[in-house]
């Protein structure tokens, strides 16, 4: 009798110890759904804080924007000196980041729709980018250009005011003309 209540003191023991060992199982798959459901709803809320913030900008980043429209509009009354700032905003956005400048064509949107449109306005200011983004390089190389033509156009003048140009360009004509006979 003693044997036999041992062996069901055994049986019982045993049997707890399974129960208990799939209790743990149970607690932990629950404390890993536990983790993924905690990193699921930390994921959800960063995701909404990003949104959130692209439709809120700085104090700085607001007067940079409308700086960067007022360059714009006023681009030929400044008969081009406003591209300048737009130079350097095109600068700072690339060295600084979006953090104080905004990208080309960004501007343009309204303040009441960034905080009301969220991560809409991406596409809104893409869209503006692209033929924003042509007339910055089209303008930049006109200047280019024209900075060029003006510093020949000054080297070309100083050579025939102190007749140099004259001098080689008649030695150049003399060594032809001799070449052709020689």
């Amino acid at each position: 009798m003693a044997a036999k209540n041992q062996r069901q003191n055994n049986q019982m023991d045993e049997q707890m110890a399974v129960e208990q060992q799939e209790n743990q199982e149970i607690m932990q798959e629950e404390e890993l759904q536990g983790q993924k459901n905690q990193a699921s709803l930390i994921a959800q809320v960063s995701a909404k804080k990003k949104e959130e913030q692209i439709g809120k900008i700085s104090g700085l980043q607001k007067a940079t924007n409308s700086a960067l429209k007022w360059a714009w509009e006023y681009l030929i009354p400044t008969i081009g000196l406003s591209l300048i700032y737009i130079n350097v905003h095109v600068f700072g956005s690339r060295s600084m980041g979006e953090k104080y400048f905004c990208k080309l064509g960004y501007e343009w949107v309204p303040d009441n729709m960034r905080q009301k449109m969220g991560s809409k306005i991406k596409q809104i200011g893409e869209k503006a980018n692209v033929p924003e983004t042509a007339a910055f390089c089209c303008l930049d190389s006109c200047c280019i250009l024209s900075i060029v033509i003006v510093i020949t156009g000054l080297i070309l003048l100083y050579q025939i005011v102190t007749g140099e140009f004259v001098l080689t360009l008649l030695k150049g004509m003399l060594s032809k003309i001799s070449n052709l006979f020689n």
